[in-house]
């Protein structure tokens, strides 16, 4: 819809071009001007040379009248110039004032009653963000959107959800084509503002925004796509969003240095995809974020150099995949962050230097799977984490260099943490000042102990136990404290072929482990 001010558009249309028109006439001028001044001033120098010389009598061929008309183009320049900036300025009142009125304009459409005006009015204000290029009237456009999405917002199923529809999967196919028409042309024109923004995020965009800041803060999005988008340089905020119900994907997006908040967010009830996405040099929070019954997937994405936290997020229910992701000099933290419930999986994921910290952590049901992942330098850290009838798994996982640290954790009520036939080739394991209760146990069934290194030092058991007795391979025997505790069980025969050294304190215990045969069911 085209833009409409009354009075001002005869100014709009006329002096833009006019102003232009005494601009180039005073640029001309000033550059004749300053062309012959010089001009001047090189023949009086010239002259003076050669007057020094004899050759040339500058005084006797230069009336005071050849000195005015030398002087003068500098005069006149300096006049031309002058001309020249009040036009210059007298064209960028007219600017703003032109980009006042189309920008209220704008605003004016995004606030209509007709969502296709409301469509329109975000069209209109992407296409002044594009025609200026000033940065700071581009940015106040960029804010217009963003505030839109900042507007109360209820999505179309929560009522069916607040009805008894405890998740997506139970509402009908037809459930959207029961919503009130006005909520579903609402989140059309919220999708077209998020696309409009995606469009201009792309790499090859015809006028990128990358760079500018955007604020998200306390927004809900039900669906939307910010795929191969890219954020770097600037601000971006999606502190306190709410993202439920339909897709929201990040997939292929980059996040290349700047800021980019998900502080508070909280992702329920719908999928959220950030698969094969790069964080590279980026400062990424989720501090505090809320993971219910979501599925939010992470699956390829490239943490290289920066940081991600999730510092003090709450992951109940659902499932949250790291599947093959790669992290390689990076800092991801997990500190103080509660795993209640549901499943994460860093299934297949690839640690080649950084640290990745669980430090603090709360596993209080549910899994962590670490299944076939592989550690080859860096540091995967749960310090002083609490494990209360949740399963920690590192099934198959190749572990050639680095360090796993369970400095000072507490296992207890049935916690479990696995490595059950686990390739231990490198990486130390280290259980220092570790607390395992009744009920908790750390397997080793099958485990390849070629060249890693297991610490038991300063290890408390209370009931717990470390389940050595069916190690694939045993060539490298832990760090056993002194004395052994009787939590500790190692093998006391054979194992196929391999030939395994016996405790030389057998314990009571011994008479009663299982049979090597039960392995494979373990």
């Amino acid at each position: 819809m085209p833009f409409s001010s009354p009075g001002l558009d005869a100014r709009v249309s006329e002096w833009p071009r006019l102003e232009r028109v005494w601009l180039l006439c005073g640029l001309a001028v000033t550059g004749v001007a300053l062309g012959l001044a010089t001009v001047g001033g090189a023949w009086i120098g010239i002259s003076d040379l050669l007057t020094a010389r004899g050759a040339f009598s500058y005084r006797a061929h230069t009336a005071p009248l050849d000195l005015v008309k030398i002087n003068l183009p500098i005069a006149v320049g300096m006049g031309g110039l002058v001309a020249a900036a009040l036009a210059y300025h007298h064209w960028r009142a007219i600017e703003t004032s032109r980009f006042t009125a189309q920008s209220a304009a704008a605003t004016a459409q995004l606030e209509g009653t007709p969502a296709a005006v409301r469509i329109a009015g975000v069209q209109a204000m992407a296409t002044l963000a594009d025609q200026t290029n000033n940065d700071f009237k581009r940015q106040q456009c960029i804010d217009a959107l963003c505030a839109y999405l900042r507007e109360p917002y209820r999505p179309a199923h929560a009522d069916q959800l607040a009805a008894g529809a405890a998740s997506s999967a139970e509402r009908s196919p037809a459930a959207n084509e029961r919503s009130d028409p006005e909520q579903l042309q609402e989140r059309d024109v919220r999708l077209a503002i998020i696309s409009v923004i995606r469009g201009h995020l792309l790499r090859h965009a015809a006028v990128s925004w990358a760079g500018y800041d955007f604020d998200f803060t306390g927004a809900v999005f039900d669906g939307g796509s910010f795929r191969a988008a890219e954020f770097g340089g600037g601000m971006v905020s999606f502190r306190g969003a709410t993202f439920t119900g339909g897709l929201v994907s990040f997939r292929q997006a980059r996040f290349t240095g700047g800021q980019v908040y998900f502080n508070n967010a909280t992702f329920a009830d719908g999928p959220v995809s950030f698969d094969q996405a790069k964080l590279a040099g980026a400062r990424v929070f989720f501090d505090h974020a809320r993971f219910v019954d979501a599925s939010a997937s992470f699956r390829r994405s490239r943490f290289t150099g920066g940081q991600v936290s999730f510092d003090q997020a709450t992951f109940a229910g659902g499932r949250v995949s790291f599947q093959q992701a790669q992290f390689g000099g990076a800092l991801v933290s997990f500190d103080q962050a509660t795993f209640a419930g549901g499943q994460v999986s860093f299934h297949h994921a690839q640690v080649t230097d950084g640290l990745v910290s669980f430090d603090q952590a709360t596993f209080a049901g549910g899994q962590v799977s670490f299944d076939q992942a592989s550690l080859s330098d860096g540091l995967l850290s749960f310090r002083n984490a609490g494990f209360t009838g949740s399963r920690v798994s590192f099934g198959r996982a190749n572990l050639i260099g680095g360090t796993i640290s369970f400095h000072g954790i507490r296992l207890a009520a049935d916690g479990i943490i696995s490595f059950n036939q686990a390739r231990l080739t490198g990486t130390r394991i280290a259980f220092h000042g570790a607390t395992l209760a009744l009920g908790s146990t750390i397997r080793f069934y099958g485990t390849d102990l070629t060249d890693g290194r297991i610490t038991l030092k300063h290890t408390i058991f209370t009931g717990g136990t470390v389940d050595l007795r069916f190690p694939h391979t045993w060539v490298r025997p832990p760090q056993l404290p002194q004395p052994a505790p009787r939590g500790l069980l190692l093998p006391v025969a054979s194992v196929g072929n391999l030939d395994i050294p016996l405790r030389s304190d057998p314990s009571p215990d011994q008479s009663r482990m299982a049979d090597p045969s039960t392995l494979n069911r373990l």
